[in-house]
């Protein structure tokens, strides 16, 4: 009997193997089966691997060596014993499938999608093997789900969901926009398939959709899965109150919920990815949205499945890697149980690079839910940034995250902690990394250290910011932490100003702030935008045009000889001359200045020594002013380089370059693109001088 592959059932190997006569290859194989089918999977491989070394040339040895090792999810070795069974046995198509299913665990495409095509070569009528099969249950259909990208046939995979679940055919849609009803009904479809993926509860092929003027985006998931209740929790629950100006997210169009299966249409969003620096700062600004926008909802109940991050895949993987690495799994239960006591906020779930687009937007929301604060940072750095020490991912979220209370800051640092060393467990995580254990053992030691110590807890407790047992001199923490709220404050009230002022919803609004060794997140990084400019600032003078709350000149005072920033808005300057108080920055100033209501020629009064200053910054400014063109008359005038970067629409910003560069003789662009503002990315930077 053949099985779908055309190769041999196991019963006929084992003839092959009577014939041969070799009595201990059978014992072993024999042996070997049974366990492999009762779960004993590492003395299967051991039964396997003897019976190789009664006969190295049977493929069928081979063969189920490398079952027993994928179902340890020791894939590379897996690949090797699979290589060499259709080594011995060339025409032995089933391992060839097999060989594609493990190189797709391991993200070789190319090499998988050659084994495929073997596969297909040596048993063409696959289609038709699948064709004729009477019903399929989920697991089979997504174990070929696969597939069908490769034979790209939707005739066959809509089928094939229909023998898994034949009351598809009867469940009706549940439209969420009347534009896509009206689209389904007057256009017709056009399917292809598009990327892959190896989730569990879903499988692992999707599907773009065209019809007429709308794209979608179709994911078919196991109905009742906790998949399926994350998403629709998220649409329900969270995605209506999530900000379009800071975060984008496909829109849920339509759904079919069915016994086996349900399928979901979203907004179809194309491969227009960010690179890693973008990804990273984009990461830090959805942890922080999230953080504060879940201090802004309330919810009645969670289900579990939205709170129990011990559910996740990824977590479960990494518990059971830390303990197969010799992890004490009592101590490991003891922190989780901690974790699980603190607060809970709006998570991802699976931040990373390919889940990020330049737009804006955030896509791959199945795996959310609200976890403990740092699971999704811990996730995001245990795959992309290479932290060496327990240290450095102190000293990391220090910088780019705020906490009001000492013991806020303290379970934030053991949460992330705790999750970072699961995440960094993982086979995967460990791969990338050049010496991964030295990671795991600092971060295994930092939390031991901490939960013995002062273990951390959910109780907030208000510091007494201006008790008079405050002892100046020896509470410098306590001073810190008061001076940090009153910057937090005064920022906050900086905000409430009647105009427009797009960085409402960040803690420090328009510019990242770093300050008493916090770091305060605003919409656009100063640093980021500095490194794109070819000028040496050490000992210059710098006037800033429009400077905010004073976010470029602080983050470069160290190297200024003065520095001085312009703003019309009196609640920015305040702000700003504060925060160069506390940086130490006194050959720094802030002045309340209107361009358009006010005479230019006043501007030097506020500069500390009587010339020029050496740079001027007129940085996403002159879009907004009436009497651009005398401004710019003006800084050409001063005989200063000037730092221009152009904002609002295509025309305006060609209008504004035109006339700079009648003024100045030489105008070098710099930057293409503002890439620190994911959102609006359509800025250009220039340098320009007389030179």
């Amino acid at each position: 009997m053949k099985n779908c592959y055309g190769c041999g059932t196991m019963g006929e190997g084992f003839g092959i193997a009577l014939v041969w006569g070799v009595s201990e290859l059978v014992s072993d194989l024999v042996r070997g089966n049974q366990l492999l089918r009762s779960g004993k999977l590492e003395e299967a491989v051991d039964a396997f691997q003897k019976a190789i070394a009664h006969h190295p040339h049977f493929h069928w040895s081979h063969y189920k060596l490398g079952e027993s090792l994928a179902a340890l999810g020791r894939w590379e070795e897996a690949a090797d014993a699979y290589k060499k069974a259709v080594k011995y046995n060339p025409d032995f198509s089933w391992a060839y499938q097999k060989r594609e299913e493990t190189l797709n665990k391991l993200d070789r495409w190319k090499k998988a999608v050659r084994c495929f095509r073997k596969a297909i070569g040596l048993n063409p009528n696959v289609q038709e093997v699948l064709a004729n099969l009477e019903k399929v249950s989920w697991k089979d259909l997504r174990a070929v789900s696969n597939l069908f990208p490769l034979l790209d046939d939707h005739s066959l995979y809509e089928s094939m969901l229909l023998k898994c679940d034949p009351n598809l055919k009867t469940t009706s849609w549940l439209f969420k926009d009347e534009g896509v009803s009206l689209a389904y009904q007057t256009h017709k479809p056009q399917f292809s398939f598009i990327g892959k993926g190896k989730g569990a509860q879903t499988l692992n092929c999707y599907r773009k959709i065209d019809i007429g003027d709308v794209v979608l985006f179709e994911k078919v998931y196991l109905s009742g899965s906790d998949d399926v209740r994350k998403i629709v929790w998220f649409y329900d629950f969270i995605y209506p109150h999530l900000s379009s100006e800071f975060i984008k997210v496909p829109k849920l169009r339509a759904a079919k919920f069915s016994k086996e299966c349900t399928i979901l249409l979203t907004d179809y969003i194309g491969k227009v990815g960010v690179s890693k620096q973008e990804a990273l700062l984009r990461m830090i600004e959805l942890v922080n949205y999230f953080i504060e926008l879940s201090k802004s909802i309330v919810f009645e109940e969670l289900p579990p499945c939205i709170t129990d991050f011990r559910r996740e895949p990824m977590y479960r993987d990494g518990i059971k890697s830390a303990i197969g690495l010799g992890y004490n799994p009592s101590i490991l239960k003891q922190w989780e149980q901690q974790v699980d006591t603190l607060t809970k906020v709006i998570t991802h779930g699976d931040l990373q690079q390919s889940h990020l687009h330049e737009q804006g937007y955030v896509i791959d929301w199945d795996r959310m839910g609200m976890y403990p604060i740092g699971y999704d940072i811990a996730c995001y750095l245990s795959k992309f940034h290479q932290l060496d020490s327990a240290r450095d991912l102190e000293l990391f979220l220090k910088k780019n995250f705020v906490f009001d209370t000492r013991l806020e800051w303290e379970n934030f640092l053991f949460s992330a902690s705790f999750f970072l060393f699961v995440h960094a467990s993982r086979k995967g995580s460990r791969k990338k990394r050049a010496n991964p254990d030295a990671l795991l053992t600092d971060l295994y030691s930092a939390l031991s250290e901490s939960f013995l110590g002062k273990k951390a807890t959910t109780t907030v407790e208000k510091p007494g910011f201006l008790s008079k047992e405050v002892n100046m001199e020896n509470d410098k923490a306590v001073i810190d932490e008061y001076n940090l709220n009153r910057v937090k404050a005064l920022l906050d009230y900086t905000k409430t100003t009647k105009q427009a002022y797009s960085a409402k919803k960040y803690p420090a609004g328009y510019h990242t702030i770093d300050i008493l060794g916090h770091r305060l997140m605003g919409r656009r990084n100063p640093q980021v935008r500095f490194d794109q400019i070819p000028i040496d600032f050490n000992q210059k003078s710098v006037l800033d045009i429009g400077s905010n709350q004073g976010g470029m000149l602080l983050h470069i005072s160290e190297q200024l000889r003065w520095g001085v920033g312009l703003d019309f808005e009196p609640k920015l300057v305040n702000a700003s001359n504060l925060l160069a108080k506390l940086k130490g920055a006194s050959h720094l100033s802030f002045y309340s200045f209107n361009l358009d209501l006010e005479s230019l020629d006043l501007i030097p009064n506020f500069f500390p020594e009587p010339k020029p200053p050496d740079v001027v910054l007129l940085l996403a400014v002159i879009g907004w002013i009436k009497n651009w063109a005398e401004v710019i008359d003006w800084v050409a005038a001063l005989g200063s380089v000037l730092v221009f970067e152009a904002n609002r629409s295509s025309e305006i910003k060609q209008r504004h370059l035109a006339y700079i560069k009648e003024k100045f003789s030489r105008v070098q662009k710099v930057a293409s693109e503002s890439i620190d503002d994911p959102q609006r990315k359509n800025r250009q930077m220039y340098v320009c001088s007389h030179d």
